[in-house]
């Protein structure tokens, strides 16, 4: 057995053997860099190619931003600003879920009707997100924790939500 490099691995996982679903992300309050470069290496890798980004976020990436292309290619997701987060989830068609524990939402591992574009939500790294934009939002869906956090870090939610839809 051998690693394989990122020519032979693109030669194993042909594109066309991943599912048609699109997914967006919209990152509303993230104030982290990090998680922000987090998402955009995660867009990278699902064939993502769009990030939207409310106000705050939008400034985070701005001030970081060598940073965060850093750590993604270049020419992968494009990210896009969203002024007002409500009034673009009620144009944006699609699918919408917020990635967050409410007293609504189900685990991500038992949510069965996943569509062919969705956009997927997540709030601020303490806070969540707000109780305004889930209001707009129907399907709350969270990771189940095991241990003794109560939630985990927004881009590996995010990757793990990711995953889990593509592949269902």
């Amino acid at each position: 057995m051998i690693q394989l490099n990122h020519q032979q691995s693109e030669e194993k996982f042909k594109k066309e053997s991943f599912p048609e679903r699109k997914i967006s992300f919209f990152l509303c309050g993230v104030s982290d860099w990090r998680n922000i470069a987090g998402v955009r290496r995660l867009a990278d890798a699902i064939a993502t190619n769009k990030i939207f980004l409310d106000s705050k976020s939008f400034k985070v990436f701005q001030k970081y931003e060598k940073k965060i292309i850093r750590a993604g290619r270049q020419d992968s997701a494009e990210f896009e600003a969203i002024e007002n987060p409500i009034e673009f989830l009620k144009e944006i068609s699609g699918q919408k879920i917020a990635v967050e524990i409410t007293s609504q939402s189900q685990s991500i591992f038992d949510f069965k009707n996943a569509g062919e574009e969705t956009l997927l939500l997540v709030g601020n790294e303490q806070h969540g997100v707000s109780e305004e934009i889930l209001n707009e939002i129907e399907i709350h869906l969270h990771v189940p924790m095991l241990g003794v956090g109560s939630s985990m870090n927004v881009a590996m939610a995010l990757g793990i939500a990711s995953y889990e839809l593509l592949f269902r």
